[in-house]
């Protein structure tokens, strides 16, 4: 948000996909394992998956900012020292009791994120 008020061209890898999750479903899911009688392994995320550039383009619609164009770039063309993988897309599942509660989707987070970040 703040190289959108900076500049009028955004650049964002757009061939690496994950799982954007937020950290308040993320705390609320982890409060519920720990006070239960879980253990084991677990992937905890919001459900869907997108890759940045789809992730900037959303959270720049819901910021209401216009005038700033997303355009999509390689990660061989942002040239990073330490490569990053092509698909890091995570499911919720787990080994123990509780395991593979699915969460809402990250576009729905991501809405109330940022309306809770207006509201600051």
């Amino acid at each position: 948000l703040e190289l959108a008020k900076e500049k009028e061209v955004l650049t964002v890898v757009g061939d690496q996909v994950g799982s954007p999750t937020y950290t308040k479903d993320l705390a609320q899911e982890m409060k519920k394992l720990v006070s239960g009688s879980s253990y084991g392994i677990y992937h905890i995320t919001n459900s869907g998956s997108c890759n940045w550039y789809e992730f900037a383009r959303g959270i720049l619609k819901l910021a209401e900012i216009k005038g700033v164009k997303v355009k999509p770039m390689t990660s061989k063309e942002l040239n990073r020292p330490a490569r990053r993988p092509q698909f890091s897309v995570l499911k919720s599942s787990g080994s123990g009791p509780g395991a593979g509660n699915t969460m809402r989707p990250w576009k729905e987070a991501l809405k109330e994120y940022m309306e809770e970040r207006k509201g600051l």
